[in-house]
């Protein structure tokens, strides 16, 4: 029997590791030093174009590593591809020191259509400016039929600034369809058209909403300031901080949002720094939301239920120097029933600030559906108000249909003659 030498089974064994052979995860290299020519599958054989990236037949595990403390021109694109992820991922990364930035221009900065079971962390996404295009800094958007979830999306330690439309976002296009096992931490979003914001449509059966677009999404540790909105969009609102629709099971906490919707144009409805709407079993806490603005349009919020969320809770917050209400229950038109929301433990200091809203309030459209606004709990939270340059807030407003709504064991305190409890309708 012949043998290898040792140099030979070195060599074969090397390959085996950096080609991904026999189920070797495979990790390759981008860097601006660079050569397309290059094997692409170590730092000494970086590849220099993002483009070569579609070019892969990616497997479990594998990496794609920007050298760290550069900037790549280019972006990240994939379509239709799954992965098993919660146990091999697909890593995108940076290697060497520091993180590496993905300059993206007017383009997407990563873009997954379809496609899940992947980990972005500890890298920089830069575009060409808020007032330009139609890019997001990070997208995951499924079009597959109604119904259908993507599993897992992690990002980590990610920036993502000068996106017109998100800086990190996800969407599901036809109902229910969405994702699923998603977790965003560590992640700042700052100068885009709005920060973290996911999008999607609800099954619905009557007043009643039965099922959500997304599942199993935590937030957690991020920071989204100084998105002042799109000038380009004009029929809904923009300059979100940190917004979630359509998602069962929701968890927001030790989040920050601040200065986010100054160039808002809608002319209804505005902007909020950290919010949900048509979610269930949701949860935002620890988190604080302050200087926050309406732009063209209403609210400016610190925090809001917005619109058939069931099973919702605000809770542990602060919320100060807002244009609108620091904390908000609201319930829209033709949204799907609300029912079981509760804001409590929180501190809303100076509060709307270019507005008659409350420092926390509870309204719902004349003929919402559903009974507007269903079973809310108001308690223990702590209300002070100063008064603004436009109006005399109240620092508590209640209006609208509202059915069993509990307050009790709050701390208000108004200055100047404003009002403690303004416009209360019959509930």
């Amino acid at each position: 029997m012949r043998r290898l030498t040792t140099a030979k089974r070195t060599v074969i064994f090397l390959a085996l590791l950096t080609v991904g052979i026999d189920g070797y995860p495979a990790k390759y290299y981008f860097s601006n030093s660079g050569n397309n020519n290059n094997s692409g599958t170590s730092p000494g054989q970086a590849w220099q174009s993002l483009s070569k990236i579609s070019g892969i037949n990616f497997s479990p595990g594998d990496s794609v590593l920007l050298e760290g403390g550069t900037t790549i021109m280019g972006n990240i694109l994939f379509n239709n591809v799954t992965v098993s992820g919660a146990a091999n991922p697909i890593v995108f990364a940076s290697y060497g020191t520091g993180r590496a930035t993905v300059n993206s221009g007017t383009s997407t900065g990563f873009y997954a259509g379809n496609s899940c079971g992947f980990v972005v962390k500890n890298l920089n996404f830069i575009g060409a400016g808020y007032t330009l295009g139609t890019a997001s800094g990070i997208y995951f958007r499924n079009t597959l039929p109604a119904g259908t979830k993507l599993d897992f999306i992690r990002i980590d330690s990610v920036e993502c600034s000068g996106y017109n439309n998100v800086g990190i976002g996800w969407a599901g296009v036809n109902t229910a369809s969405g994702f699923s096992n998603i977790s965003i931490t560590h992640a700042v979003a700052h100068e885009n058209g709005n920060g973290i914001v996911s999008g999607g449509y609800n099954g619905k059966t009557g007043y009643n909403l039965t099922s959500w677009a997304h599942a199993q999404t935590y937030i957690g540790y991020c920071t989204a300031f100084n998105n002042p909105g799109s000038p380009q969009v004009t029929t809904t609102q923009t300059g979100d901080g940190i917004q979630i629709r359509s998602t069962d099971n929701l968890l927001i906490e030790h989040c920050i949002a601040y200065n986010n919707g100054a160039g808002n144009q809608t002319t209804s409805g505005g902007p909020v720094g950290i919010w949900c709407t048509q979610c269930n079993n949701a949860t935002i806490q620890y988190c604080e939301s302050h200087h926050n603005h309406h732009g063209t349009g209403g609210d400016g919020d610190g925090f809001d239920l917005d619109g058939a969320v069931t099973n919702g809770v605000l809770q542990y917050n602060y919320s100060h120097d807002n244009d609108g209400a620091g904390f908000l229950i609201y319930q829209f038109n033709n949204a799907g029933r609300m029912d079981s929301v509760t804001i409590r433990y929180n501190i809303s200091i100076n509060d709307t600030r270019q507005s008659s809203m409350g420092g926390i309030q509870v309204n719902s459209d004349d003929v919402a559906t559903g009974g507007g606004v269903n079973h809310a709990r108001v308690y223990n939270n702590t209300v002070y108000l100063a008064p603004n340059n436009v109006s005399g807030p109240p620092a508590f407003y209640i209006d609208g249909q509202i059915t069993q709504l509990t307050v009790a064991n709050n701390i208000i305190q108004v200055t100047s003659g404003l009002q403690l409890v303004g416009n209360v309708q019959p509930v």
